[in-house]
């Protein structure tokens, strides 16, 4: 109702302890405050995001006010084989975001290895129930078969006649895809290997048996970390036949090596990327095998103010913006106890 005034009385409005709603004078404020039928301000409690990268396995206890996670998590990349052998296959590549996590609990991290120089696949990352699976080896000459994984290894040189086939990616099956195959391979008579399979693209077939060597597939690019990097790249095709060789997949895939090379290119470390496959041409220029690159697992989370971190094994811990000082308390490791010496005690 408006009075003569041209003042408005209202519905008379009780407030309660979380709400008081329309207009108020100060006089009703202070009234309805004191018999504490006033809600009080909360100011509202800061939070920061933190980054833990983790490129040696370890284990991550997840802070109090935590219960989801961003993650990345990527295998170790397939190795390759000498002499005109098809580039090792990138690491699966895996992430996701509002993944659920326990406030205390332990997680055990497990970041995968590249495979070792030879027939070698790469080795599996892990953390909590996301696995990404080591990307496979890349075939050689004399009919070695490529392995398959998180993403596939590259066909290599076929005695047979006809073309060496790559090996299959997304290997175990997960949604979304981790990999991709790997190329194909050719017959002789010249000696040459495909590309590795990629996170975002398969490795490039060996169309003919002269010329270029097939490229490792590439990978994909994550800002997990806050910057933008490419990971799991596929290794490229290595000559032991004149030629040159395949490109590595960008995200730490290597180039497969070149005719008459004695050396190989190992895929980046912590990048999953895959081997570039070896070189070489006779007994004077034996070409040698590569290795892939390891693996690499990333968190990302908000945590309140004042929460306490505990590192029970090396890791990296990014500064969020607004951080200008922390508390710590940092405790080394404890000698080892002295041993026993034997023989004979002589009295004297």
């Amino acid at each position: 109702m408006r009075l003569s005034n041209g003042s408005i009385i209202g519905n008379d409005n009780t407030p309660t302890a979380n709400v008081a709603s329309g207009v108020w004078s100060l006089f009703e404020q202070a009234r309805y405050n004191r018999i504490s039928l006033w809600p009080l301000y909360v100011a509202p409690v800061p939070s920061y995001t933190i980054i833990q990268t983790f490129t040696a396995s370890g284990s991550w206890v997840c802070p109090t006010g935590v219960t989801e996670v961003e993650y990345l998590v990527v295998a170790g990349g397939g190795a390759a084989l000498a002499n005109g052998a098809a580039g090792g296959g990138a690491g699966g590549f895996r992430t996701g975001t509002g993944f659920s996590v326990s406030a205390g609990t332990t997680y055990t991290v497990t970041v995968g290895a590249g495979g070792a120089a030879g027939a070698n696949n790469g080795n599996d990352s892990v953390f909590s129930t996301i696995t990404s699976t080591g990307g496979g080896f890349g075939g050689g000459q004399s009919n070695v078969s490529p392995g398959s994984g998180g993403s596939g290894g590259g066909g290599g040189f076929n005695t047979s006649g006809t073309n060496f086939p790559g090996a299959a990616g997304n290997t175990p099956s997960v949604s979304p895809s981790q990999g991709n195959s790997g190329g194909n391979g050719t017959s002789g008579p010249s000696i040459r290997g495909a590309g590795g399979g990629g996170a975002s693209a398969p490795g490039q077939n060996l169309a003919d048996a002269s010329g270029t060597n097939g490229a490792g597939g590439a990978g994909t690019a994550s800002s997990i970390s806050g910057t933008s990097a490419t990971y799991a790249g596929g290794g490229g095709g290595g000559c032991h036949s004149p030629g040159t060789g395949g490109a590595g997949g960008a995200g730490g895939g290597a180039s497969g090596a070149p005719y008459q090379s004695t050396t190989a290119q190992n895929g980046t470390a912590n990048t999953g990327g895959g081997a570039g496959g070896g070189g070489g041409q006779t007994q004077q220029f034996a070409g040698a095998s590569g290795a892939g690159g390891s693996g690499i697992v990333i968190l990302k989370y908000v945590v309140p103010s004042q929460t306490v971190f505990t590192f029970k094994s090396s890791t990296t811990w990014v500064c969020p913006v607004g951080v200008t000082s922390v508390d710590y308390l940092v405790v080394a490791g404890g000698g080892s106890g002295g041993a026993g010496i034997g023989g004979v005690e002589v009295l004297s």
